[in-house]
């Protein structure tokens, strides 16, 4: 800390001893506890171990419509896939299911869907190919031990507007199949745009990507969106951090 910050920082904190003494103690005391746990966060990144960031995500499962969906994936799939909500169910393609599997450790959650329709247990052209190899052979896991799932259920045209509403229309949806799956499994967020449309947070994505926080009761670690590292090449080697760190983590 700058030491003009500093001093202005004493003079505040004797000020409110002077007059308040009370409630100066107990905020010092506060101050001097989040400093040390601060300390042996860092301490543990430092060491190799999982860095925390100290906040948790409000939980969204008991939102609106997600408790009325049913309890079990089959009947869940059903309703998806018959699903006319909005304008993109009128499309070609029925809404996807994606791979929603209970023996996941790792569940990644796309802005569209990642599968192939006619066969739910392929990756889909070069963004599924990455990421089967980072399942492979970056986590270490098989394809059955991880699910992807999209937010939106159905591939909007090229023609067609994607906002708020038609994620809106979607969430529900996701979060009863996340609802449904260990709670133990980690959940990625795969680009800016699935990250806040499932969390609702609206910091700076770059603040909170690659960093381990609690949502829903879950561990949560976004990354960049696969179609995101094949425009930019060269930010493969942060997402190659990121993906280690959720390795570490399982």
């Amino acid at each position: 800390m700058p030491k003009v910050a500093q001093k202005r920082g004493n003079q505040d904190l004797f000020s409110l001893i002077d007059f308040y003494p009370f409630f100066a103690k107990i905020f010092a005391m506060y101050r001097l506890e989040k400093m040390l746990q601060l300390k042996k966060l860092y301490q543990e990144r430092a060491s190799g171990r999982c860095y925390i960031e100290p906040f948790t995500h409000a939980s969204p499962l008991g939102a609106e419509g997600v408790s009325h969906l049913p309890e079990g994936l089959l009947s869940l799939q059903g309703i998806i896939e018959s699903c006319v909500l909005c304008e993109l169910s009128k499309g070609e393609g029925k809404p996807i299911f994606g791979m929603c599997q209970t023996t996941s450790k790792v569940v990644f959650v796309s802005e569209t869907p990642l599968v192939d329709p006619k066969h739910p247990s392929m990756f889909v052209g070069r963004s599924g190919e990455m990421l089967r190899n980072i399942v492979r052979n970056v986590l270490g896991l098989k394809e059955g031990e991880v699910s992807l799932l999209s937010l939106l259920k159905c591939h909007p045209s090229l023609a067609q507007k994607v906002d708020s509403a038609l994620f809106s229309s979607c969430k529900p949806y996701i979060l009863k199949q996340i609802d449904l799956l260990p709670l133990s499994a980690i959940i990625v967020p795969l680009g800016e745009v699935a990250y806040r449309y499932l969390t609702d947070e609206r910091g700076d994505f770059s603040q909170y990507r690659g960093q381990k926080s609690v949502w829903a009761g879950r561990t949560l670690i976004p990354a960049h969106s696969l179609s995101y590292l094949l425009r930019n090449p060269t930010a493969k080697k942060e997402a190659l951090k990121d993906f280690l760190l959720i390795k570490s983590c399982l």
